[in-house]
């Protein structure tokens, strides 16, 4: 760590400052410390004083400009450590499993079973109230013949011609991405968008591509009562990746973010929210595809 005190940039610095101390006593050099020698027998002698008067006073602003920074160092150091110990402790304690952790099928899942989070995610322009979901649909004998699937697709269940298909992609954002300042399954968001833009290209009348963010900022959060999720650097990286370039014209785009701060078992006491980047485009849904979707809707009655 840079502000350690053993650090080569901290000795580094103490030295720049010391040596600017002392330059500046130079540069403003008024009177010497204490009373110059005017001993005119002796002009060596009177020289010998003279210097060592101004090496003195030199090296105390030197002394006193170096000690600074090693003390400023040393504070900061100690702050830092706290912290880094109560992290580890905080993680070494934790009870309840990572929301980073749940695979994103189970996310999903528990996500369209909760009736508070249900509403949260498919409350969106487009979508019907209280709709029939389906998850993970095989495309395979979709009209089209297209391999995949539909991670989810809703519908009301008298409007199979107005189905929407929505692909998810699970970014992750645990205690090592904190660390590394690098989320995790970042780079899976240009695959979601191809499958994003495949979908399109099936003819659903409703294209959406969900993008579910899960922070675990207990570690980070060291135990504090906070709600606090990814930092500026981190929300940084992933709002530059995630962006409706390349997507198809007609495919919407969300951003969702779920928050565990403390804690607490996932999707429970935390923070969380829904960032619109695009709506979707409706667009009227080949006939074929329709019968395809009212099957799925008779099966599932």
């Amino acid at each position: 760590m840079f502000l350690s005190t053993h650090s080569n940039g901290v000795r580094r610095l103490s030295l720049v400052a010391g040596l600017a101390a002392a330059g500046y006593y130079f540069a403003t050099l008024s009177q010497p410390y204490g009373p110059p020698a005017q001993d005119p027998g002796r002009p060596w002698h009177n020289l010998f004083i003279n210097l060592t008067n101004l090496a003195i006073e030199a090296g105390l602003y030197f002394l006193a400009a170096w000690l600074v920074v090693r003390i400023v160092a040393w504070v900061v150091a100690g702050f830092s450590s706290d912290r880094k110990l109560a992290q580890q402790a905080g993680a070494a304690n934790m009870v309840h499993p990572s929301i980073a952790d749940i695979p994103e099928d189970r996310l999903v899942e528990h996500l369209l079973a909760h009736p508070y989070w249900r509403d949260a995610v498919l409350s969106t322009h487009g979508i019907p109230d209280n709709p029939l979901d389906f998850q993970r649909v095989s495309l395979n004998d979709a009209p089209g013949g297209l391999q995949g699937d539909v991670d989810i697709l809703v519908c009301a269940k008298d409007q199979p011609h107005l189905a929407t298909a929505i692909e998810v992609k699970r970014v992750k954002v645990g205690a090592a991405a904190f660390r590394s300042g690098q989320p995790n399954k970042l780079q899976e968001y240009e695959k979601g968008v191809r499958q994003a833009n495949l979908l399109s290209r099936v003819g659903f009348s409703q294209v959406y591509l969900f993008v579910l963010v899960v922070v675990d900022s207990r570690e980070h959060n060291a135990g504090r009562t906070t709600y606090d999720g990814p930092t500026p650097e981190l929300r940084a990286v992933i709002d530059n990746a995630i962006g409706p370039r390349d997507l198809d014209r007609r495919v919407g785009l969300i951003h969702h973010e779920f928050v565990q701060p403390m804690d607490y078992a996932p999707l429970g006491v935390g923070a969380g929210g829904k960032h619109l980047v695009r709506l979707a485009e409706c667009a009227e849904q080949p006939a074929a595809l329709t019968n395809w979707v009212a099957q799925l809707v008779a099966r599932a009655a």
